[in-house]
């Protein structure tokens, strides 16, 4: 996490500058635990599939049947994310990304859109004090779209 949401775009985790950047988390999460709300984190699809390019997998539902959850190791504790949305958006990506909400019921209404966009259907059933978490990468659709993945975090035993 950065000052600034292209920083580590360009760099490293150690601050060594490198084109192919790091994945990163956004700068208005909260960068000490994976308790906010919606924890946004962001990477570059490489051409050569390294990073986030995995990611456009998820547009094919057969590949979400096989790979409906990952694992996400942070030095405060391990978490299973349990997929549930993922979708190209445009220039409005930012928006699609949230990272507050007014209260729980704009914050199910933004995930029943997420869902009504998904590449890919599920069973997970998200509530409200759910805390989630999307993985965001270039998709090359079209100019300007990101491709989001959006999963929700539960503590791993």
């Amino acid at each position: 996490r950065g000052t600034n949401n292209s920083y580590y775009l360009t760099h490293l985790f150690n601050k060594e500058a490198n084109r192919s950047g790091a994945l990163f988390m956004d700068t208005g999460c909260n960068k000490d635990s994976m308790k906010n709300r919606n924890t946004v984190i962001y990477g570059h699809h490489m051409a050569a599939g390294s990073m986030f390019a995995n990611l456009l997998e998820y547009k094919q539902q057969s590949y979400y049947d096989a790979h409906p959850t990952m694992m996400l190791y942070t030095p405060d504790g391990n978490y299973q994310i349990q997929l549930f949305a993922a979708f190209t958006t445009g220039d409005e990506y930012s928006a699609v990304s949230r990272l507050s909400f007014s209260g729980d019921s704009d914050f199910m209404a933004y995930v029943n859109t997420c869902i009504k966009k998904s590449d890919f259907n599920t069973g997970v059933d998200v509530k409200a004090d759910d805390h989630l978490i999307t993985l965001v990468t270039c998709s090359y659709d079209y100019d300007n779209t990101r491709y989001l993945v959006m999963g929700r975090l539960t503590p791993a035993s």
